[in-house]
């Protein structure tokens, strides 16, 4: 079987982004309207800032007592996210997420965003394979 693409794994997908200077309200709406849990942050010159999260909602802004109508995600968004390039095995992008502990990270075509990938992207054909390359090195 051959191995997957992150490019494959998101093919089809327009990550949805927000800038800066927009409010986490809006971010919340969005992600809740589009069953996502993640948003792409963009700066003024519409590169990559950060991502903002379902848990930067919780940890940044609740649990903080930060007014969502009136906080924008420049101030509590993750900035400079790791990122996949869209090119890598899927294999490489999972082994990332579970070794960083992400839950999103952005993926790039060069310099362009072109999506997100979350650890239930992947189908149990990547997960099998890091557990049995997981088993090989721990009988080494």
């Amino acid at each position: 079987m051959p191995m997957r693409r992150v490019e494959e794994v998101i093919r089809g997908q327009t990550p949805i982004t927000l800038t800066i200077h927009s409010f986490v309200k809006e971010a919340a709406c969005l992600m809740r309207d589009r069953h996502i849990g993640a948003v792409l942050v963009l700066n003024d010159e519409g590169e990559l800032a950060g991502i903002f999260t379902a848990r930067d909602a919780i940890a940044r802004v609740m649990a903080e007592n930060l007014d969502p109508t009136t906080t924008k995600l420049g101030d509590v968004m993750t900035p400079n996210p790791d990122y996949l390039n869209a090119g890598l095995p899927a294999t490489d992008a999972l082994r990332l997420l579970r070794e960083c502990g992400h839950k999103y990270v952005p993926v790039a075509a060069g310099k362009q965003i072109v999506g997100v990938v979350s650890r239930w992207d992947f189908h149990t054909v990547e997960h099998d394979q890091l557990n049995a390359e997981k088993d090989i090195w721990e009988h080494v």
